[in-house]
């Protein structure tokens, strides 16, 4: 397939994405003023579970989904992942039982707990949907169901939000789930390939032909998760939730970028590089998906660097300075992850699997001790999330080269001359900047 055509497909990705994810950052100007930092701590705690449990809830069996040749083999494989899901349904939904049942605090004290298990079963269902899209190369359902998400989760957080709705942000993101899982199933439905057709050799022979995600994918998946959702779990055994509400609204704000990118171009360039008749074809369409979150990433920093303060004091509302200021601290890990974090699937594409694997357990722990340290000598939640962000621009650093040696691609001279002089001129600048926050 011609890059052309994908640039087509990234594009009709990116536009829906745009729209998608632009609606949560427009409600949030109205969510500042309705919710507390302590309501924006509840989700970031909910949320941390449930990135855990949704990335286990299918096996990373979804990403199987566009490799077979055969359609009956992509449909066992749905069938897997369905199972999968359903599995960890019961089980989580066992778990909260017995955790109220005996009183277990990291039960009784989850907000939104009894919502948790039917979020786990809506988002795996919602990952099978969206990557068997991929295959069908529909990429127009996979945009919109996307705007219908965000639409109808900022229309229910702001109505139960009015009427003072206890975790009201969980709710209206769980109705949200709801709505695009419904339009996905109208436009593309599955009911037959989900409830039916089950032959359990076939089922055994695609769960050992793709063992390697599971084996490989689903543990690195998992440290990816856990390096930001444990780290707002063990901030909040820290830290007041007040500050776990600044930290959430500031994560869930920056990586608006990196969700719209990723979006729009990691199930293009996962599928294509996949598929790719030659490495050439493959490293062309990564160099060209690198200029534009490059040239992105940059605007985004310059502004949060230079005015990012000023720009969350007028859109949020003055009570979430913190929130600013934590942007600042992350502004360079959330420039590198724009750029590289789309083109991660190349480490899936290549079954490369394992190298992805040991640089996010390198991530995770580097960060539970930094965490640890910080909280144990008392330090301040910026000096904390300081070092959260520094561990993390090094670590994608060294997945950014692994990136370009896998896929084969190469800086010439004259793109090397324009980066780096601007990347060392940034890095000047933001590390005058945090010197005035960093021990918020």
């Amino acid at each position: 397939m011609k890059i052309g055509e994908s640039g087509k497909h990234i594009l009709t990705l990116g536009a829906g994405t745009l729209v998608a994810q632009l609606i949560p950052v427009l409600a949030s100007v109205v969510l500042a003023r309705i919710y507390s930092a302590d309501a924006y701590g509840d989700w970031g705690i909910f949320l941390s579970v449930v990135s855990l449990l949704a990335v286990a809830a299918t096996g990373q069996y979804e990403l199987a989904i566009v490799r077979p040749e055969l359609e009956k083999d992509a449909e066992m494989v749905m069938r897997l992942c369905f199972l999968i899901v359903l599995s960890f349904f019961f089980l989580s939904f066992g778990g909260v039982l017995v955790g109220e049942v005996f009183h277990l605090p990291l039960i009784t004290q989850l907000p939104g707990k009894y919502l948790l298990p039917f979020f786990v079963l809506a988002l795996g269902l919602l990952q099978i949907y969206t990557h068997y899209a991929n295959r069908k190369e529909r990429y127009k359902l996979i945009a919109i169901s996307g705007v219908v998400r965000n639409a109808l989760q900022a229309i229910s957080r702001i109505s139960l939000g009015l009427f003072h709705c206890l975790y009201g942000l969980i709710t209206g993101a769980f109705v949200g789930l709801l709505a695009a899982v419904s339009y996905c199933e109208y436009k593309m439905p599955l009911r037959r390939i989900l409830f039916s057709g089950y032959d359990w050799q076939s089922l055994k022979r695609v769960a050992y032909r793709y063992r390697y995600f599971p084996i490989y994918q689903m543990p690195g998946s998992l440290l990816n998760a856990a390096s930001t959702s444990v780290m707002v779990l063990m901030l909040a055994l820290y830290f007041e939730k007040e500050y776990i509400g600044y930290f959430s609204m500031t994560i869930s704000l920056l990586y608006f970028p990196v969700q719209l990118a990723g979006a729009a171009m990691s199930k293009v360039f996962y599928k294509k590089a996949s598929l790719a008749s030659s490495e050439n074809q493959s490293h062309q369409l990564l160099m060209q998906l690198l200029g534009f979150t490059f040239a992105a990433g940059l605007l985004m920093t310059i502004l949060l660097v230079g005015i990012g303060e000023e720009l969350f004091s007028f859109v949020l509302g003055n009570r979430w300075l913190v929130s600013a200021q934590y942007a600042v601290i992350l502004a360079p890990c959330i420039w590198i992850m724009l750029c590289f974090s789309p083109l991660s699937v190349i480490f899936d594409a290549k079954d490369c699997q394992r190298i992805e694997l040991i640089l996010n357990l390198v991530m995770f722990a580097v960060r539970v001790v930094a965490i640890v340290i910080c909280g144990e000598l008392h330090a301040s939640m910026g000096t904390a999330i300081f070092y959260f962000g520094v561990i993390g621009l090094l670590v994608w650093t060294a997945e950014a080269y692994w990136i370009m040696k896998l896929s084969g691609a190469r800086f010439t001279v004259r793109q090397l001359s324009i980066a780096l002089p601007l990347i060392f001129l940034l890095l000047a600048g933001w590390i005058w900047k945090i010197k005035e926050v960093v021990y918020v």
